[in-house]
């Protein structure tokens, strides 16, 4: 990026521009490198200017100016005729002086600006032609919520639009002049309910306004009530369409002949956040909904949203970890673990489907890991959750027919949740103490069982992209399993064999209640909660044996939940700590179907190596095991 003089051109180290006593901050990017300067600029010399080409940025904060005090004949103190992402102003642009032109900020032929922000001063006077902003080329959106002033010329104007802007938002309490080229959308912008912006449209190319709304400036809040003068003009104008805001009803009044409109807002609905949310069936934020809309406070950070689709997205995002689906994701941890310990069971009398162990007599290690994809079901959003752990366990026989033992069993979930508009993720690291049994009735049926309590320690992050935020959370939850089962074996032939059996697993887990930090109002303090599992299922497994050394084995079941509660968690807003709300998130299938294979192979040197594969799904879930595992006999 260039200051350019007449018949020089000068770069970064600002040689030529003179240095005031001020303070200015102007932060500038080209091409991915980053300058800041920390000083105030008086540019002088003929044509003098602050030259943007393209990729550049700029912004003059609320500490600085940028000043041109004339004497040449064009006096464009912020000048592109480039391709620009933002150029925004939050301190002082100043045009001044005998001049044909004093232009504030001049977008010229071929310039590109996406956005274009001023909400500090821009003041131009004593030319001929005196434009707070000029545009010749495109600007998508221009928003000014600052003052721009004009006088002492020719011609004075706010904005002289000779190319295309879509998008005006104007929140200027003193009238400000618009010429030229009428934009697309042109809004109305309230700095407080009561303080809004007023234009003056002269000299248009058309004096047709293809569409009017509103906007509203962040933490306020629309009211009903006549706001008079929103828009003037030298010339009748006509207004296509009104822009829809979700929850607020509204229209223009003609107050002289198509020279003078105001503004009725009719009324502002107090369950815009609700009604957003039903016209989507976004039936999991409907009790947070309620809330928002009930809290002036909370319902202040919506305003921006103008439509159902933003404000039903903006509630989601309010929500609680996963939306209570946390639980689910630990059950299904919990399930795996207690997969490992009936599988060690079934083995030691012949029953195993094929799982294998290292350390297989009396002290055994399995390392396992699982991958867990679950659907969005009514409306909540589903997870994805990566697994791994291992479970070391040591048991014996007190006699030849009962063997007791005891695991202790560690995983590790790396939790995702499946919603674009509210990305949300846990980590949960998971501990489980669990003894277990086993007793043969006869020599081919087998009961057995297993007991366990265990800790897990969750984090969490909820991205909340309404209030450009992040909530975090950690907390604990503890957890108690008991399960029951009854096997018997057949032999088919000498290489096959059949095992049909059935269960009882129960499973409790408990989550902590605890407090978010980072989000501010919308940090959530969430209740402690309970959930529950009581799984009925029936099984059957074969083996068979390929040779002396290879075994191959499948499983098939299916289980029922007989409890099966749909996932709900109850909470409360840090900005409405006296009105808690409930969300309800996934309502699972109770159906549940088991399948797995796999091949198990003895080395000479009695080493075992296998490749197994298992799959668990219920409607809308599925849970995928696999792995390569080598064992050794101690």
């Amino acid at each position: 990026m260039n200051r350019q003089h007449p018949g020089k051109t000068f770069s970064h180290n600002m040689r030529n521009i003179k240095k005031t006593q001020l303070a200015l901050a102007v932060g500038l990017v080209l091409a991915g490198i980053s300058i800041a300067h920390a000083t105030d600029y008086t540019i002088s010399g003929a044509s003098g200017q602050i030259s943007l080409t393209n990729g550049d940025t700029l912004s003059v904060l609320s500490s600085g100016s940028v000043t041109a005090p004339g004497g040449v004949p064009n006096n464009w103190p912020v000048y592109t005729g480039g391709v620009i992402s933002t150029l925004s102003n939050a301190g002082s642009i100043t045009a001044s002086g005998a001049n044909l032109y004093n232009w504030g900020i001049t977008n010229d032929i071929g310039g590109v600006i996406t956005d274009l922000t001023n909400t500090g001063s821009i003041s131009v006077s004593g030319g001929t032609y005196n434009y707070g902003i000029a545009n010749y080329g495109t600007i998508t959106t221009l928003t000014n919520t600052g003052s721009i002033t004009y006088s002492g010329g020719t011609l004075n104007v706010g904005i002289a639009n000779f190319g295309t802007i879509t998008s005006f938002i104007n929140g200027q309490t003193t009238p400000l002049t618009y010429y030229s080229n009428t934009p697309s959308y042109y809004y109305t912008y309230f700095n407080t309910p009561s303080s809004y912006g007023k234009v003056n449209f002269t000299g248009l190319s058309s004096y047709t306004l293809p569409n009017y709304g509103l906007r509203i400036a962040a933490g306020q809040n629309y009211a009903a009530g006549t706001y008079t003068g929103v828009m003037t003009s030298d010339s009748a104008l006509t207004i296509s369409s009104l822009a829809p805001v979700a929850g607020v009803t509204y229209h223009l009044v003609d107050a002289g002949s198509g020279l003078s409109w105001n503004l009725v807002i009719d009324s502002v609905s107090s369950s815009r956040v609700t009604a957003g949310a039903l016209a989507l069936g976004n039936t999991p934020a409907l009790g947070a909904a309620g809330v928002i809309d009930a809290t002036p406070g909370l319902l202040s950070l919506f305003t921006a949203q103008t439509t159902n689709s933003q404000l039903s997205t903006g509630a989601s995002q309010t929500l609680p970890l996963l939306t209570g689906a946390s639980s689910l994701a630990a059950f299904d941890t919990l399930s795996g673990i207690n997969h490992v310990i009936q599988a060690r069971q079934d083995s030691n009398l012949g029953l195993s489907a094929g799982d294998d162990f290292y350390g297989d007599r009396k002290v055994w290690l399995k390392p396992f890991g699982s991958w867990a994809s679950q659907d969005n079901s009514n409306a909540a959003p589903g997870f994805s959750a990566n697994t791994w752990g291992a479970v070391l366990g040591f048991d014996a026989t007190p006699s030849t027919t009962t063997r007791l033992g005891l695991a202790f069993a560690y995983a590790k979930s790396d939790i995702n949740g499946r919603s674009a508009a509210a990305p949300q993720s846990s980590n949960v690291d998971t501990y489980q103490l669990i003894g277990y049994g086993s007793h043969s009735l006869d020599a081919n049926t087998e009961l057995n069982f297993q007991l366990g309590a265990g800790q897990n320690r969750n984090s969490g992050q909820r991205l909340i992209a309404l209030t450009s935020s992040v909530a975090d959370s950690s907390y604990d939850s503890y957890s108690a399993l008991a399960g029951v089962g009854l096997g018997r074996s057949f032999t088919l032939s000498e290489t096959t064999r059949i095992t049909p059996s059935v269960r009882a697993d129960y499973t409790w887990i408990k989550d902590a209640s605890y407090s978010e930090t980072g989000a501010g109002t919308l940090n959530l303090n969430v209740a402690s909660r309970s959930a529950e599992q009581l799984i009925l299922s029936v099984d059957g497994k074969l083996t068979h044996d390929l040779d002396s050394r290879t075994k191959l084995a499948a499983n098939l079941g299916v289980g029922y939940d007989v409890i099966n509660d749909r996932a709900q968690i109850t909470a409360t807003f840090a900005g409405a700590p006296g009105a808690s709300f409930v969300t309800y998130g996934i309502d699972p299938s109770p159906w549940i179907g088991r399948a797995g294979l796999g091949i198990v192979h003895t080395l000479q040197s009695g080493m075992e190596v296998s490749a197994r594969y298992d799959g668990e799904a219920r409607e809308g879930f599925t849970n995928q095991t696999a792995s390569l595992k080598a064992r050794w006999a101690f």
